[in-house]
């Protein structure tokens, strides 16, 4: 069964996207938030050489290039080279919501990512997005 994501249309008025991304940030973002590997946590199992073959940007070191980029300069991921995942960081911000099914998903998944550095990322986002009580 297919995964459908929803983009957001805004974020061709996104700062970043309208000033600064070039074709191969562009192509590389949307891949970062389209790719079959993305679980709800935001974090894929993913290589840049799997990246590379389905972005068809058929450079490996552009890849590593993009994610550097994306990485330290966009501050919008964050990549392990050990294992191979990348997290989107602001993946919360448009595919979670407060429902059970949501909140069982992520604790499920939350519990398979084995980078601890990525745990801890999504367990603050969770703490304040899905289980914080606005008062």
């Amino acid at each position: 069964m297919a995964i459908k994501r929803s983009i957001d249309t805004g974020i061709w008025n996104d700062n970043k996207v309208f000033k600064y991304f070039d074709m191969y940030d562009i192509i590389f973002w949307f891949h970062c938030l389209t790719n079959l590997k993305t679980n709800l946590c935001g974090v894929a199992n993913i290589s840049p050489e799997i990246i590379s073959f389905e972005t068809r940007i058929n450079n490996t070191d552009k890849i590593n290039e993009l994610i550097n980029i994306f990485e330290n300069k966009y501050k919008m991921i964050k990549y392990n080279y050990q294992n191979e995942k990348m997290i989107i960081l602001n993946w919360n911000r448009y595919n979670w919501n407060s429902s059970t099914k949501v909140k069982i998903s992520l604790l499920k998944q939350i519990k398979e990512i084995n980078t601890p550095e990525f745990v801890e990322i999504i367990t603050k986002k969770i703490d304040e997005t899905i289980w914080s009580e606005k008062k």
